[in-house]
């Protein structure tokens, strides 16, 4: 009897933490004073894929962001990046969006980040990564500033990992 207790016991333990949730995910946006797009919110999430075809498993990241310039935008990239649980680098998505953006104009983008382990994702990092103005004129970010900063939720990151070409 005590022997069954016991199994029954430590099968629903095991079963609590097979269910258990992972903690919320934390999202940061970096710091870009001279970049002409303001990022007003961001939110990024593991995405749990289903039998659906229309919903694949990834990190559904969400931008919302402002035109702080006196330019008409019309297009723009996002680096979006995602790190596991331990705070470890796990990807890069540059988030490209093709739209005019008006003067102050606000608008909102979501990109999903296929990843290998994606239900470890735990950090989502965002900036601005290039602009492109009507007239072609491209404003692109300082990647040393950016690194550095990224520097902060692991300390071993490298500017090499937003300079290579996956996921641009």
């Amino acid at each position: 009897m005590r022997q069954h207790f016991r199994l029954c016991t430590l099968a629903l333990v095991a079963s609590f933490a097979a269910n258990a949730e992972p903690p919320p995910a934390e999202h940061r946006v970096l710091e870009q004073d001279d970049a002409p797009v303001e990022i007003v919110e961001y939110t990024a999430n593991y995405q749990r894929g289903s039998s659906s075809r229309y919903s694949r498993e990834g990190i559904r990241h969400r931008v919302t962001y402002r035109n702080v310039g006196d330019r008409k935008i019309v297009a723009l990239q996002f680096g979006l990046l995602s790190f596991n649980i331990f705070n470890e680098f796990q990807d890069r998505l540059g988030g490209y969006t093709i739209q005019d953006v008006a003067p102050g104009e606000s608008l909102t983008g979501e990109w999903l980040a296929s990843a290998i382990a994606e239900s470890a994702f735990y950090t989502g990092v965002a900036y601005v990564s290039k602009v492109r103005f009507e007239d072609g004129e491209v404003w692109s970010a300082d990647l040393d500033k950016v690194a550095k900063q990224v520097q902060e939720v692991e300390e071993e990151f490298s500017v090499e990992s937003l300079r290579s070409d996956k996921g641009s």
